[in-house]
């Protein structure tokens, strides 16, 4: 008896998609690519959108669990009526006897092969800027699946999303946790967490761009940590500086927001003299901790947003 072959088709979702899943055991990403560039594209090797894992672009390493189980059941089904076939045509010529009694089944059809079906539709839809494989994903992906590119742009797209679902869940926190405590610390930690995630935003978007620019020195190591120093080299790259592209009072307010930023990351919130005399914040003593407001740090997701568009227009614009 030779092998048992058939073919089992994989099925796109209504867009074109179908279902990829890195193979890495602590990420375990779901996500999906456009079946044409999967086939086409797709080098030998493949990278998850999530983690960055890199493995052989096979069927067997990226197949989701929906997948496995579904090409499971198909060979169990076809191995049944291999094995029922193979009985049949056993038994088939034998005879009873007086103390054997043979029947042979009546013939069973083979069971259609089902196609494998891909999963519903995903609404962020994202294409490769540097290869322009289309892939589609939930949550937080930060590189292509064909190419690894990690664009710049589309983290920092992440960055401001994460800071506005944040925002936006605070009301909700209050209104259906039914422990105060828990809920005014849930509360709390968002607000810090939105001015932590700015200000590393607003550092590592112009550390990418800049790092794309041609003719320039390179950038001293966590210049852009400072902020300005870091609008100092961008007006000598770009001729445009950080100021330019703010208001004095929205200037003013991004340092402040910098200074709140250093303090929760690296003395847990907790005012020194040091701070007071960096950002000039007169409400607070030594020893005091800091309070960051929503005001704060919606304030901090329109700084970002605002500077974001100005750093990537000058860029553009010097390219």
């Amino acid at each position: 008896m030779g092998d048992l072959e058939f073919s089992i088709t994989i099925v796109s979702d209504d867009d074109g998609f179908f279902d990829r899943r890195c193979p890495a055991e602590h990420c375990r990403y779901e996500f999906k690519v456009l079946m044409e560039h999967w086939e086409n594209d797709v080098g030998d090797d493949a990278v998850c959108p999530r983690c960055g894992h890199v493995v052989e672009s096979t069927f067997e390493n990226w197949c989701t669990q929906q997948q496995v189980d579904a090409v499971n059941q198909i060979v169990v089904e076809q191995g049944e009526h291999l094995v029922t076939k193979m009985l049949m045509d056993q038994f088939r010529g034998m005879r009873s006897s007086k103390y054997v009694k043979i029947t042979v089944p009546r013939p069973r059809p083979r069971p259609p092969i089902p196609a494998v079906r891909s999963s519903e539709v995903l609404r962020r839809q994202v294409s490769c800027a540097a290869c322009g494989v289309k892939y589609a994903v939930v949550g937080s992906a930060f590189f292509c699946p064909s190419c690894g590119h990690n664009s710049a742009e589309e983290t920092f797209e992440e960055a401001l999303a994460k800071m506005k679902a944040g925002l936006d869940l605070i009301a909700a926190i209050r209104d259906t946790t039914l422990d105060m405590d828990a809920a005014e610390t849930l509360v709390r930690r968002q607000l810090e967490s939105t001015v932590s995630d700015g200000v590393v935003a607003l550092q590592r978007l112009p550390q990418a761009l800049y790092d794309g620019f041609t003719g320039v020195a390179p950038a001293p190591h966590n210049v852009f940590q400072r902020l300005g120093q870091a609008s100092t080299l961008w007006e000598q790259a770009t001729g445009e500086s950080y100021e330019d592209m703010l208001d004095p009072d929205e200037w003013a307010d991004l340092k402040l927001l910098f200074q709140q930023r250093h303090l929760l990351q690296h003395a847990d919130g907790f005012v020194d003299q040091k701070y007071i005399d960096r950002s000039g914040d007169q409400r607070y003593q030594p020893g005091q901790r800091l309070v960051v407001s929503e005001q704060d740090a919606r304030r901090m997701l329109h700084l970002a947003t605002k500077l974001g568009a100005g750093l990537r227009r000058t860029a553009s614009d010097s390219s």
